[in-house]
C-alpha cells in the first residue's frame, strides 16, 4: 500500500482489524499516526501485546459498528482501512461508517475503485467466501457520502 502513497505521513485508522493489518502497517514506522476500532476485545488484546512487544504507536478502541461513528473521528484520517463482515449489509455498513473519518471534505455520494487485489488474505475454515477475500482500494470524489449515518439495528454478521 505504501507505493501507492497510502501510509507514509498519513493519519491511518483501521476499521475492525481480524487480520491484524494495522501491527505489519504500524511496524514500517512510516504513518503519521495509526487508530485501530473494533468490537472483539480479543483482537484489541492481541494487537496490545503487540505495542508492548514490539513498541508500536498503535490507538486502540472497542467500538461497534452498528452505532453510530462519534464525531471524534470524522475528518481526521487520510486513509480508512475496512475489514467488513461477509454480507451486503456488512460491507454497506463498513464502507459507510468509513466515509466520514476521511479527512477530505464531501458534499454528497460515490466512491471510485481505484486498485483490486484479488485474493488479498486467504482464511482457512472460510468457504463461504471461497476462503480468500480481496483488497478494494477506494478513492473519494467529491460525491462521496456515507449510505448509513446513525445506529443500525439489522443483522451484519453471517451467523445472525
Amino acid at each position: 500500500m505504501d507505493c501507492f502513497g497510502d501510509i507514509a505521513g498519513k493519519r491511518l485508522l483501521f476499521l475492525g482489524d481480524d487480520d491484524f493489518t494495522s501491527i505489519a502497517v504500524a511496524n514500517i514506522r512510516k504513518a503519521s499516526g495509526v487508530t485501530v476500532l473494533d468490537i472483539d476485545n480479543r483482537i484489541l488484546d492481541t494487537i496490545g501485546n503487540m505495542i508492548i512487544n514490539e513498541g508500536l504507536e498503535i490507538n486502540l478502541e472497542n467500538y461497534d459498528a452498528r452505532k453510530a461513528l462519534p464525531t471524534t473521528y470524522n475528518q481526521k484520517y487520510d486513509v480508512v482501512f475496512t475489514d467488513p463482515p461477509y454480507t451486503p449489509e456488512g460491507i454497506e455498513l463498513f464502507v459507510s461508517r468509513a466515509v466520514l473519518p476521511i479527512h477530505e471534505v464531501f458534499t454528497s455520494s460515490g466512491l471510485m475503485i481505484r486498485w483490486v487485489f484479488d485474493k488479498f488474505n486467504r482464511y482457512h475454515g472460510a468457504e463461504s467466501i471461497g476462503s480468500s477475500s480481496s483488497l478494494f482500494v477506494l478513492d473519494t470524489t467529491s460525491k462521496t457520502k456515507p449510505l448509513i449515518t446513525g445506529n443500525y439495528d439489522k443483522p451484519i454478521y453471517t451467523n445472525n
